[in-house]
């Protein structure tokens, strides 16, 4: 968005991080996701081209995004993985995808991500607005943020306003059991996914070893984003590395294919083994 805007992307980041370096030198911890909502909510006060800027604005900028190849289509033919198999739906099998994002909510939610049936929830960082123009931080996301979402997923708390994130309960009333997840992220140098991929390794289910499967993805096209990717994958804090391709007989899409497949045959398994 900032670059076809014509805003200078790298001054924009600089400034995000040297806002956020100035406030810590006064006693003022702000956090990173913090530092570049801050700065674009200055600009909407600026002038400028990002003056006066709303969340419809923010929604209508985000048909730019070029999303890495495959996508949307990624979404639909790993639902179809079971969404096709008769017995996976009379069980009530069914895969869902969530956007788990440092982003902005409205620009994904006006992305072709977002596809009519495509992806099932956005959790990402959201602005207030007052008289048409953003103007409050209403909720940063970093990697914290995110951890909290997968635990909410987990337990069914998005779909089900009875259920706090904080509840504590067992894991066969958990609604997506931790082993039945499956995490793609970044490399990316402020290290945002690093957690879920953490919380996904070390998380089994009960009685069995059990547990969700951590993806690291990078951009093709990047040497850089490559190399830390497979950093991540040497020091074990993944179960995969692929390249962010997403396309019908990738590497990635049959990947993610085949372990939809396992899961939804682990769960026919017990459900056979129940009756």
């Amino acid at each position: 968005m900032l670059r076809d805007l014509g805003v200078d992307v790298n001054s924009f980041w600089e400034e995000s991080d040297d806002l956020a370096k100035k406030q810590r030198e006064l006693g003022v911890n702000v956090d990173g996701e913090n530092g570049y909502l801050i700065r674009l909510l200055q600009c909407t006060h600026q002038p400028g081209v990002l003056q006066g800027f709303s969340n419809a604005d923010l929604r209508w900028r985000g048909g730019s995004i070029i999303p890495f190849p495959g996508l949307p289509d990624f979404f639909f033919r790993m639902k179809n993985v079971v969404e096709r198999n008769r017995t996976y739906q009379d069980l009530g099998i069914k895969v869902e995808h969530y956007i788990v994002s440092t982003g902005l909510k409205e620009m994904i939610a006006g992305s072709v991500l977002n596809a009519a049936g495509a992806i099932d929830g956005i959790y990402a960082s959201e602005f207030m607005e007052e008289s048409g123009r953003i103007t409050y931080i209403a909720r940063a996301v970093g990697h914290q943020k995110k951890t909290e979402f997968l635990h909410m997923i987990n337990k069914g708390a998005n779909v089900d306003q009875n259920i706090d994130v904080n509840d504590d309960l067992p894991d066969n009333e958990k609604r997506i059991p931790w082993h039945n997840m499956i995490y793609l992220g970044d490399s990316g140098v402020r290290k945002s996914d690093h957690a879920c991929f953490a919380t996904l390794r070390h998380r089994h289910a009960e009685g069995n070893n059990w547990r969700g499967v951590s993806i690291v993805v990078y951009g093709p096209e990047k040497k850089e984003a490559r190399e830390q990717a497979q950093a991540i994958y040497n020091a074990k804090k993944v179960d995969y590395i692929a390249s962010a391709d997403y396309s019908a007989g990738s590497e990635l899409s049959r990947l993610v294919e085949r372990r939809i497949r396992r899961m939804a045959e682990r769960i026919r398994e017990r459900a056979t083994t129940a009756f």
